[in-house]
């Protein structure tokens, strides 16, 4: 997730793009609970389990095309990638639309409604030995083609002309991009459900030591997202003691004050 978000940051020279606030997350959601409801993969104990670990590929490849989608209806309706303030509302319309039809997908048996919101919360209580090898096998997939093209995102910093100038074929380069960001965000969805805000947290802290060279920003942010989900998920387990809290709240709680700090800033500034 920090990866995808660094990339899409960059891609679309937002600070606010992230899959949360994008809708691509949800869109990820939805694909993934309609290919288990359809292959019937639904039993209602999937709480206490890796609800997909019978079939980790499939689940990403379902979710990588539902996130693909949810991407480019959220740049459509804001009406590019520029309009910042559209491009997140237009997102969060989205996914409220995506995470209310996976809600209905998953009420059909009383019994799964406990366990929906378990998942649509993000919850590390899913991931099991197949799930790590599936998102090793996208991971792994996706890295190469995103460090390579760390200058292609800098040279976008400075705007699509400038970009255009070095002799960058820019609309293949953005869709490569795109497509290696969708990918990383449907595995993570896959296997853990919505899990917000630990891609806009991490590349932003980040850039304060790093600076704007994404060559060093990608796999820092890869690093960092993982050790911010780990002491998500410690706080998680150790604050509610002996209950435990969804990964997904409590990255939700650390990322919603600095998600509206970015905004106070942006408007500062404006």
């Amino acid at each position: 997730l920090g990866l995808a978000v660094a990339s899409f940051q960059g891609l679309f020279r937002n600070p606010l793009a992230d899959p949360y606030l994008m809708g691509s997350a949800a869109g990820a959601a939805f694909a993934v609970t309609l290919l288990a409801s359809l292959l019937g993969g639904l039993a209602p104990a999937f709480a206490q389990q890796a609800i997909f670990q019978s079939l980790p590929l499939s689940a990403t490849l379902f979710g990588f095309l539902g996130a693909l989608s949810a991407t480019f209806l959220t740049l459509v309706l804001a009406g590019g990638a520029a309009r910042t303030g559209e491009l997140v509302l237009a997102g969060v319309v989205v996914g409220s639309v995506l995470t209310g039809a996976t809600t209905y997908l998953m009420m059909q048996d009383a019994d799964r409604v406990r366990a929906v919101f378990a998942y649509t919360l993000g919850n590390l209580a899913f991931m099991g030995w197949p799930s790590v090898k599936a998102m090793v096998l996208f991971f792994l997939l996706a890295l190469p083609p995103l460090l390579l093209l760390g200058r292609v995102l800098n040279a976008l910093q400075l705007g699509e002309e400038v970009a255009r100038s070095m002799g960058l074929p820019l609309e293949g380069l953005k869709l490569l991009l795109l497509l290696a960001a969708s990918l990383l965000v449907a595995a993570a969805v896959a296997q853990a459900g919505i899990i917000g805000f630990v891609g806009l947290i991490t590349p932003h802290l980040l850039r304060r030591f790093l600076g704007e060279d994404y060559r060093l920003l990608l796999p820092a942010s890869a690093l960092g997202g993982a050790a911010l989900l780990a002491l998500a998920d410690l706080l998680a387990r150790t604050l509610t003691r002996p209950a435990e809290l969804p990964v997904g709240v409590m990255t939700t709680l650390l990322g919603g004050p600095f998600f509206l700090y970015l905004m106070w800033r942006r408007r500062g500034r404006a």
